[in-house]
């Protein structure tokens, strides 16, 4: 179909008049007995002043953007504003594609609609930036259960079994009076002989399991 938009976009080339008189004619008795409503969207279509029509019906020249936008607001053939043709005919879409392919438009594609463009949204850095945080922050918690996991097996199915720690009144006392540093000391040399492995290693893993439970 043939639109307003189609014939604002047309570019002005060449004059295609076949017949200069006629189109004197034709044009002038057109612009005479037009409205200013016709003149106004004219000057729409086409991009040009009125003074420029007059010019046309004084002159006898004429474009093919012109001829078409004329042809559009008066239902006429483009061919009979060219002087081509005597009949006044009509400015159906057939019509006015084989005029404007005779006119050497040919790549115009104005058979066919333009396709609408599809639009993705984009994400902004800030919700990638969450994004990529709250799989890191999922990661490091399911790590954190995992180890947990495997403490708990091993405390309850390996080490305990295997660690015995006496449990005279003599070491309660001990263990009761010792001081936070003291027993920050403690843990430090455990974990030193924890590296050597045997007992040492078992108990700083029950210790550990004991502290995350």
């Amino acid at each position: 179909m043939i639109t307003n938009q189609i014939i604002k976009e047309l570019k002005q080339t060449r004059n295609i008049e076949r017949d200069a008189e006629k189109v004197k004619i034709r044009m002038r008795d057109i612009i005479t007995n037009s409205s200013k409503k016709d003149k106004d969207i004219l000057e729409k279509l086409t991009g040009q002043k009125r003074t420029s029509f007059y010019r046309v019906a004084r002159e006898g020249l004429i474009t093919a953007k012109v001829a078409v936008a004329f042809a559009k607001v008066f239902n006429l053939s483009p061919y009979y504003l060219t002087g081509l043709v005597d009949e006044k005919g009509t400015c159906s879409d057939e019509v006015m594609i084989k005029f404007l392919n005779d006119c050497g438009y040919q790549t115009l594609d104005f058979m066919n609609e333009r396709p609408k463009r599809k639009y993705t949204k984009r994400i902004k850095p800030e919700e990638n930036t969450q994004s990529v945080s709250d799989e890191s922050a999922d990661a490091s918690e399911s790590a954190l259960e995992t180890n947990l996991e495997i403490i708990s097996d091993l405390a309850k199915n390996k080490i305990i079994m295997r660690v015995k720690i006496s449990n005279t009144p003599k070491t309660q006392e001990v263990a009761e009076n010792l001081s936070f540093d003291e027993m920050t000391q403690l843990l430090q040399s455990l974990s030193i002989r924890a590296k050597t492995g045997g007992d040492a290693k078992n108990i700083i893993n029950v210790v550990k399991y004991c502290l995350l439970s």
